[in-house]
């Protein structure tokens, strides 16, 4: 379990700068008195947001920071969903809906503090996702079935992160897509290292997203090219069968964290004295 209490020892104080695990409401409470975000996101796998609604607005109001971006997948809105019945105040909403078949679904809801404007020209077929840009920022949301080819996905949305590289644009992509990091497979490896190797994107989450009686999978993820440090993982509260899981990316230099840094003075260290010390 991450803690984020502050440490004595200043060289384990560094670490607080960039730091992922498994959270409490506590503990993410906690970096509020820490840090200053830049930008933050939160993605929940609701498998029916209206079923969950009501547990989605109240873990929200349970974190004293307010999310720049929170993202939905399974949200299992039709044509007839009245979404203005699922407003959060202070955001717009933006949904993807499913349009075969019954579930699926995506939605974005983006913090007031930004305008926006849609990016159907990243979509990828087949799957429900949705991209929108705001200012510098491309900020997408995806739900990939799991009986969804995983080649062809994976095809898919390479060419569509490639795209948004070639906007040479900040990008948050998050999501539920069924390809559990946890395990090694030819499949999960090439997942992670599509982005990684050729380091257009950082996989921010590492740890368990959905823990059943037999099994723990990382199936719900965030991605990056923001380059900062960060807090980022799953929250250990349930909606649904997921974890929600969240990142929260700063610069030190607009944080109240720390105005300066402790680190150990080694000018006047003699090592004589140390061995004797340790005699």
């Amino acid at each position: 379990m991450t803690t984020t209490q502050e440490s004595s020892d200043p060289d384990l104080n560094l670490q607080l700068l960039n730091d992922h695990g498994i959270y409490t409401i506590e503990e993410i409470n906690e970096l509020s008195h820490t840090v200053k975000p830049q930008y933050s996101a939160i993605h929940l796998n609701t498998r029916s947001l209206k079923q969950h609604f009501d547990q989605m607005c109240n873990l929200l109001d349970s974190i004293s920071r307010k999310f720049d971006f929170i993202g939905c997948s399974e949200t299992w809105f039709t044509s007839e969903t009245d979404s203005t019945c699922f407003q959060v105040p202070g955001y717009t909403l933006v949904n993807e809906n499913r349009t075969f078949l019954s579930g699926g679904g995506v939605a974005l809801y983006v913090s007031l503090d930004y305008s926006f404007s849609l990016r159907n020209d990243l979509k990828i077929d087949s799957i429900e996702n949705l991209w929108i840009e705001t200012n510098d920022m491309i900020v997408g949301v995806i739900y990939k079935p799991p009986n969804f080819s995983n080649p062809e996905s994976l095809d898919k949305l390479e060419r569509t992160v490639h795209n948004v590289f070639l906007c040479k644009k900040k990008c948050i992509i998050m999501g539920d897509t069924n390809i559990n990091t946890l395990t090694k497979t030819s499949v999960s490896n090439e997942y992670i290292n599509f982005n990684t190797i050729r380091r257009i994107l950082s996989r921010l989450i590492f740890e368990a997203t959905r823990i059943t009686e037999n099994s723990q999978s990382c199936i719900d993820h965030i991605f990056t090219n923001i380059s900062t440090f960060c807090s980022s993982g799953s929250l250990a509260v349930e909606i649904a069968d997921h974890l929600p899981v969240f990142s929260i990316l700063y610069n030190p230099k607009f944080s109240s964290f720390l105005d300066y840094f402790e680190f150990r003075d080694f000018r006047g260290f003699e090592s004589e004295n140390f061995k004797l010390d340790l005699r």
